[in-house]
């Protein structure tokens, strides 16, 4: 049962990624400001579809440390989730990426449009 879930999951992952990030082509057009929409929105899906799927609850402990204004925030990179709770957690979050993504479809046009930095 684990492994249907995990397939479930990968495909509600990337399949969620693709709809919202065609769905918000139009906002991302108008201002960034549309792209770090989708990035929360991707991230609330993202949640709700571990839950929903999976079982599995997050839990963010130490909000209360997060800067008010501008900052650096080290993440460890154990997971993937790393890279997609900071739009839930930062205003605007920036982020320095692997250049090879910037070619990624969708996905490396909201980086550039965010003002993403490629490492």
């Amino acid at each position: 049962m684990t492994t249907v879930r995990s397939l479930l999951f990968v495909f509600w992952l990337y399949g969620s990624m693709t709809l919202i990030g065609l769905a918000y082509v139009p906002a991302v057009m108008l201002s960034p400001d549309g792209a770090f929409g989708a990035m929360r929105t991707w991230a609330r899906a993202t949640l709700f579809g571990l839950r929903w799927i999976c079982g599995a609850r997050v839990v963010i402990e130490g909000r209360e440390h997060l800067p008010e204004g501008a900052g650096l925030i080290a993440l460890k990179h154990q997971s993937m989730l790393d890279t997609i709770l900071p739009a839930l957690l930062v205003h605007r979050p920036t982020f320095v990426f692997k250049r090879e993504l910037s070619g990624a479809p969708i996905f490396g046009w909201y980086l550039k449009r965010a003002g993403m930095v490629p490492g």
